[in-house]
């Protein structure tokens, strides 16, 4: 009786970089307390009351949650705010908030 062995031929493939880019803040709505938590970078963002929402918008090629576009949470949602620059040289601009 003869035994035949196959072999599987493996390969890997290289995926792409999973990082999030520095001068970044993450902002967070958590039962009614808006927090915001900036990187170890120079951040610089914008808080604002627009129509009935409040803006988070990144500035000087600031981001917010990763993304070049403003965070936006319903003004009737958000009680308290919570700002964490951390580290770096900040600029933090709010307006329009009571």
């Amino acid at each position: 009786m003869t035994t035949r062995q196959r072999c599987a031929q493996l390969w890997v493939e290289a995926l792409e970089a999973r990082s999030l880019p520095t001068n970044n803040v993450t902002a967070t709505l958590i039962a009614g307390t808006l927090r915001i938590v900036g990187d170890a970078a120079g951040n610089d963002i914008t808080v604002n009351v627009i129509s009935s929402s409040v803006v988070v918008t990144g500035n000087s090629g600031t981001t917010v949650n990763g993304v070049s576009t403003p965070a936006i949470f319903p003004a009737t949602q958000v009680k308290a705010l919570d700002i964490r620059m951390n580290d770096g040289n900040d600029e933090v601009e709010v307006d329009g908030l009571n």
